[in-house]
């Protein structure tokens, strides 16, 4: 049995990743990889510590299968720069969602 998988034991590939993290404004803005498993509407979105979003990266009515790449300069929706601290990113596509951490350090 070396190198079978039991099918119970499968799971769909999955990726919602950023680099740098942490990062600094200062030495630019953090990338974020998300991968579409299903096509369809998608959005990706930042939320505080306290669960308020405070920026919308991507909202899209239809995006394609594939993994895309946005950026977050840690500002929010209105552009004002946004305090030292931990947020979340919640990835939302047909029939998944997503959430990754990622420090925001000035």
């Amino acid at each position: 049995r070396v190198g079978q998988v039991d099918p119970e034991n499968r799971r769909p590939v999955s990726q919602l990743s950023s680099y740098p993290n942490p990062f600094s404004p200062h030495s630019g803005a953090a990338s974020i990889e998300y991968e579409v498993t299903q096509p369809g509407a998608v959005d990706l979105r930042v939320y505080n510590i306290l669960g308020q979003r405070v920026r919308v990266l991507v909202d899209e009515a239809y995006q394609d299968l594939g993994v895309w790449t946005t950026t977050w300069d840690g500002r929010d929706d209105a552009g004002a720069s946004l305090a030292s601290g931990l947020y979340f990113y919640q990835l939302h596509e047909p029939g998944a969602t997503r959430v990754q951490q990622l420090l925001l350090l000035k």
